[in-house]
């Protein structure tokens, strides 16, 4: 039953990824079970104040590729991280539209400057020091996270689209370069 899966998740709160991060290290026995199937970093760099740091430590507890002979193979965890990238139309939309047209966030909640785009994030994760001695690398093509507002029933949704990243966007990373996500596809944009 779902509930008996429940049970093996391991959930940490009040604690940073650089504490955990730290502790873990500091405790490896070798074990990669201990290490982390899937990790997200969703809609956090940007208010970071070391997105490396972070990044690096998130990845230092994913789990590491293990080769199909051994007795428990695993072919690595995956790290989602999604962000909001550093162009002119999210400066207009997440900082001039949300905090002071719209006032859907409060003035001051995002620095523009504190933006990243995927290449940036890209090269931050591939030269972090993990299994083997690299990094991580993309799994499946960056995509934009883009808002479709239904105005009969007056609700958002968010659908993937892999043609615009301008503002939001989300990318999957793993120490397996041939590793995909099964079940994820970008949606289609009405028109």
């Amino acid at each position: 039953s779902l509930d008996s899966r429940l049970s093996n998740i391991n959930y940490r709160g009040g604690v940073s990824v650089e504490e955990l991060a730290l502790e873990y290290n500091s405790a490896d026995t070798g074990d990669n079970s201990k290490l982390f199937d899937v990790i997200c970093v969703l809609e956090v760099i940007e208010h970071a104040t070391n997105p490396e740091q972070l990044l690096a430590a998130a990845s230092s507890l994913l789990k590491k590729p293990v080769p199909a002979d051994n007795n428990h193979p695993d072919d690595g965890g995956v790290l989602f991280v999604s962000t909001i990238n550093r162009t002119p139309k999210s400066y207009a939309l997440a900082i001039l539209g949300a905090e002071y047209v719209v006032g859907l966030l409060p003035v001051g909640t995002h620095d523009w400057s504190k933006f990243m785009t995927p290449a940036e994030v890209e090269t931050i994760l591939k030269n972090v020091d993990g299994f083997d001695g690299g990094g991580l690398t993309t799994c499946e093509p960056v995509q934009g996270m883009i808002p479709r507002l239904d105005i009969f029933s007056q609700t958002m949704q968010w659908g993937l689209n892999p043609h615009d990243t301008d503002v939001n966007w989300i990318g999957s990373y793993s120490h397996n370069s041939g590793k995909k996500i099964v079940g994820v596809q970008a949606a289609t944009p009405k028109n």
